[in-house]
């Protein structure tokens, strides 16, 4: 232990004795390290960490698609949903949301773009979400002439309402048409797409558009037990069904199907690839930047070293002359 102190304390004295060195090797070091703290921050948020919902690995999103035409992901139209609902067998439940949406907020201090996405009331049970105030939709409120109803971000209710629960009951405009809030969501979440709010989607069963019009995003969550290739051969089957019933919407030459991915896959899908790659970089940064501070220390501390064992043996040398003199 006492031959590591005082290699300690001779590195210090000869980094003392290299200010420029050692100020070049700290800021190398420095920056290897923040760097990849800084990418592995945002790949562990991002890409390693579940995300933020009950259950997530149940979560799925459902797509349509369209091979020989080159759609190789595609949305689904209103009755293709009711379709999912009442033919498919693997999910616990489904429901449908629309993102990219946007409203004029009036009528509580300056008018203000926001954000907006329609949804199924169903959507929030799915993710396993409740309202941090108030409540969040019923079915009841998810029809037309019912669904001037309107759930509020954190954020926004905190930005524009400072955060007062008395807003729940209270009557807000958007686009000029008055909306009742009936709830806060919890701060952090606002699925899909950074929705600063959210309003029924309320469609009318009786007069559904058709099944050429690909609008909705569709979420689903598989039942307990239910795996993955399960669900997919579900969605397989139910697709050849589609074909079968309606010839005149969809063909095998089209290459018609449905499939799902894992809504976490779905959600860093794209950026994964690119944070990995930004990682590997880093690390080779700090790889770089620890190889190169201990040889130029070490060209430096031997010399020192040597001069130290030359001066010893001066010293030395002249005891013994005085020792041995007349």
């Amino acid at each position: 232990m006492e031959r590591l102190f005082q290699d300690i304390r001779y590195s210090i004295r000869m980094l003392r004795k290299s200010p420029g060195f050692t100020l070049v090797a700290v800021m190398a070091l420095a920056l290897g390290i923040g760097a990849n703290t800084a990418i592995f921050s945002v790949l562990n948020t991002v890409v390693l960490r579940p995300l933020p919902f009950k259950d997530p690995e149940r979560l799925v999103k459902i797509w349509g698609k369209y091979d020989a035409q080159g759609i190789p992901k595609n949305w689904v139209s209103e009755p293709e949903y009711y379709d999912l609902i009442e033919q498919t067998r693997s999910f616990e439940g489904i429901a449908a949301y629309t993102v990219g949406g946007g409203a004029n907020l009036t009528g509580a201090g300056d008018p203000l773009r926001v954000s907006a996405s329609q949804v199924n009331a169903g959507l929030f049970p799915i993710l396993g979400v409740q309202a941090a105030v108030g409540r969040t939709f019923v079915e009841d409120e998810d029809q037309p002439g019912k669904e001037r109803v309107v759930l509020l971000s954190n954020g926004l209710w905190r930005a524009r309402f400072n955060g007062d629960a008395g807003v729940v009951g209270s009557t807000i405009s958007l686009n000029d048409q008055n909306y009742t809030v009936v709830g806060v969501m919890p701060a952090g979440f606002r699925f899909p797409d950074q929705a600063d709010l959210w309003v029924p989607i309320a469609f009318d069963r009786a007069r559904l558009n058709n099944r050429g019009s690909h609008y909705l995003d569709v979420i689903a969550r598989l039942k307990p037990g239910v795996t993955l290739p399960q669900a997919r051969a579900d969605l397989t089957s139910f697709a050849e069904s589609l074909i079968d019933k309606n010839p005149q919407n969809y063909t095998r030459e089209s290459g018609f199907g449905m499939y799902l991915n894992p809504l976490h896959e779905e959600t860093v899908g794209d950026i994964r690839p690119l944070l990995v790659l930004l990682l590997v970089a880093v690390g080779f940064v700090l790889l770089i930047a620890c190889w190169h501070a201990p040889p130029r220390a070490n060209e430096r501390w031997p010399c020192a070293s040597r001069s130290a064992r030359a001066a010893a043996d001066s010293s030395a040398s002249c005891s013994l002359k005085a020792c041995c003199s007349p």
